[in-house]
């Protein structure tokens, strides 16, 4: 599948950052290694490049691949991909599209990558801690609380705020960095994919603002792109993840 243009982001999102990747996929024979799911922590990209960030969610698309989803500027088409903490397990799966639009001075738009896993190294899991998937789930509705994970803020909850975008949900709730890609929850089903804070007033730098309480959540709460929109856009691509259904 080849990647849409990158388009810089509007000022309020930020970008997450840093950690280290390499090695090889690993013998066709051997028995998977490590399990992978829904909130795991990822490192993306070459020792002198790579980021950390966090699974959305594995599952399979229409062709039986197994596949995931993390946000789309945590990697570019072809950066292996290693599990944070079995990280000697060598690569496990490779990102293969990125997508990242946004409407200027907008919280909507779609940042979203497609990672592919190797069967021979990894077994999916639908629970992993607190994070409980059982499929991709509607829209919630503002003032409806729903939860995230982050591998760096870990669980908590809030409620969702206006504005409401059609590819977005914004919640009251922190992220840091490392926090990309995350699940929201909403009914043991997956709503949304973290992709950064919103900024209601000042300008936002090159870090994440502060957020570490309720209060924090309010004024900087995070957004996530949209499942619904996400599993749409797939499908209308037609490659790589398109029919994605969470294991």
């Amino acid at each position: 599948m080849t990647a849409r243009p990158r388009v810089r982001l509007p000022v309020l999102l930020v970008a997450l950052v840093t950690a280290a990747v390499t090695g090889g996929l690993g013998s066709a024979h051997a028995a998977p290694s490590v399990t992978v799911g829904g909130g795991a922590g990822l490192l993306i990209g070459t020792r002198s490049s790579a980021q950390l960030c966090t699974l959305n969610s594995i599952g399979r698309d229409r062709f039986g691949g197994l596949v995931g989803l993390t946000a789309g500027h945590c990697g570019s088409v072809g950066e292996t991909v290693r599990l944070e903490t079995a990280a000697g397990s060598g690569v496990i799966g490779v990102v293969r599209s990125s997508v990242l639009t946004a409407a200027p001075s907008s919280v909507s738009g779609l940042d979203y990558a497609v990672i592919t896993f190797a069967t021979t190294k990894v077994r999916p899991t639908a629970t992993r801690g607190r994070v409980m998937i059982a499929g991709v789930g509607r829209d919630p509705a503002v003032g409806a609380t729903v939860c995230k994970q982050g591998r760096t803020t870990g669980f908590s909850c809030g409620p969702v705020l206006r504005p409401l975008a059609p590819t977005s949900i914004v919640v009251a709730t922190c992220a840091q960095p490392g926090d990309s890609g995350g699940p929201v929850i909403a009914g043991g089903r997956v709503v949304g994919l973290l992709r950064g804070s919103v900024v209601y007033s000042g300008t936002a730098g090159s870090a994440y603002p502060s957020c570490s309480t309720p209060a924090d959540a309010g004024r900087t709460p995070a957004a996530a792109s949209s499942m619904s929109a996400i599993v749409a856009d797939l499908g209308r691509a037609g490659g790589v993840g398109a029919g994605y259904r969470p294991v």
